[in-house]
């Protein structure tokens, strides 16, 4: 492993020493690390018997050594540098060993984020094709529910145009049933006084019956004559009777078109308000998709208090109907009386909870009994956006007035109301 290098000596033989000088040490050169080794084994060996003491030995020896000594010191100085870098790995290791283990658990936890990145934007991009097509579908069934509200619009366009139509022919007819009334009232006077003219004529064929009954022939004159009278008036009674059925014919038609009226107009109110109501259901579509849920359970609930609107009148209109077979069953109508009855102007509008006003009606001619009130609302005028809650009721009737109370409840605004009625007896 070690080269060694040639021995140099000195003689130093002059006068007066006699001896020679040191043996100068060896110089070992190692070619595989670089290192020089300085040492007395090297020259133990060659001490024997080599000696010189001429000048040009000495120059040979000066330069080899010369030459020696710096090839080496060239080896020492690589070696020396190796060795430092060697000593600065060594040194600094545990900082590379620590950076690196930094630098690769950053490279795997960059590697961890970008697959949890890529996962949760894989996540994200179906979630928003899911909304995507959520939105799509509600998009498409809100526009077809803005078409089922537009043609339901239409409909109840046409609907409010009939009805506007059949209003005005009711009025025609009840123009014509009035006309009907007086003309029957007129009759009603003509019969009445043709009956009285009739009892006093049966009054004076009694005086002359009286005042006959001694004469037989003349008596019985008479009584031909009064039987020919008395059949006359059973002619007369006949027609009478036959008119008294007419009457109450046209008197029960009367109350039939009333009954109708008032179905008709009641009916006509609600799907006013229910039009109204799906108008402003259609704007709120229109302006708040977002609002629909929240908007769906208003509407049920809406339903739910149309409902119940409904089902009372459909009790009222249960009770009116079993009033009017009532009075249809009773055998004979001397009379009727009819009139309008309205609450004042916004009377009902303001407060909360149960609200009324009592209306009394007086009649012109004071019936002979307590007569039969029929009623039926012609007139209803409630604020936009509030739900409509009424009701009415006869709260008291005698042979001279009656007494109809509109009541409202919650928090139903009720600018106006009338009621058309009827008594009869």
């Amino acid at each position: 492993m070690y080269e060694q290098a040639e021995p140099v000596r000195s003689s130093l033989s002059g006068p007066g020493r006699g001896q020679t000088s040191r043996q100068e040490p060896t110089v070992h050169l190692s070619t595989s690390t670089g290192r020089v080794r300085y040492g007395k084994a090297a020259s133990d060996k060659q001490e024997d018997g080599i000696e010189t003491s001429s000048d040009a030995y000495e120059e040979a020896e000066a330069v080899k050594r010369h030459a020696t000594y710096t090839s080496a010191d060239r080896a020492y100085q690589s070696e020396a540098s190796g060795r430092r870098a060697r000593s600065f790995i060594r040194s600094h290791r545990s900082c590379l060993a620590a950076a690196t283990a930094v630098v690769l658990s950053l490279i795997a936890v960059g590697l961890a984020l970008a697959c949890f990145i890529n996962e949760e934007v894989s996540t994200v991009q179906e979630e928003i094709q899911e909304l995507q097509t959520e939105m799509t579908a509600k998009d498409q069934k809100a526009q077809d529910e803005i078409q089922q509200l537009q043609s339901v619009v239409a409909t109840m366009t046409a609907k409010d145009t009939e009805m506007t139509a059949k209003d005005q022919k009711v009025q025609d007819e009840i123009q014509q049933l009035q006309s009907v009334v007086a003309t029957m009232t007129a009759k009603d006077t003509e019969m009445t006084a043709k009956d009285q003219k009739a009892q006093d004529e049966i009054q004076q064929l009694q005086s002359v019956v009286a005042t006959m009954t001694a004469k037989d022939q003349k008596v019985q004159d008479e009584i031909q004559q009064l039987q020919s009278v008395v059949a006359t008036m059973t002619a007369k009674d006949t027609e009478m009777t036959a008119k008294d059925q007419k009457v109450q014919d046209e008197i029960q038609q009367l109350q039939s078109v009333v009954a109708t009226m008032t179905a008709k107009d009641t009916e006509m109110t609600a799907k006013d308000q229910k039009a109204q109501d799906k108008i402003q259901q259609l704007q709120s579509v229109v302006a708040t998709m977002t609002a629909k849920d929240t908007e769906m359970i208003a509407k049920d609930q809406k339903v739910q208090d149309e409902i119940q609107q409904l089902q009372s009148v459909v009790a009222t209109m249960t009770a009116k109907d079993q009033k009017i077979q009532a009075l249809e069953q009773r055998p004979y109508i001397e009379r009727c009386e009819s009139g309008r009855l309205e609450i004042p102007w916004t009377s009902l509008r303001d407060g909360y909870g149960n609200r009324y006003r009592d209306l009394t009606a007086t009649f012109t001619t004071p019936f002979r009994k307590t007569p039969v009130v029929t009623f039926g609302f012609v007139k209803l005028d409630d604020e936009r956006g509030k739900n409509l809650r009424v009701t009415a009721e006869v709260t008291s009737k005698s042979m001279t007035r009656l007494t109809v109370r509109i009541l409202t409840w919650d928090d139903s605004r009720l600018h106006g109301a009338a009621v058309h009625w009827m008594a009869c007896a």
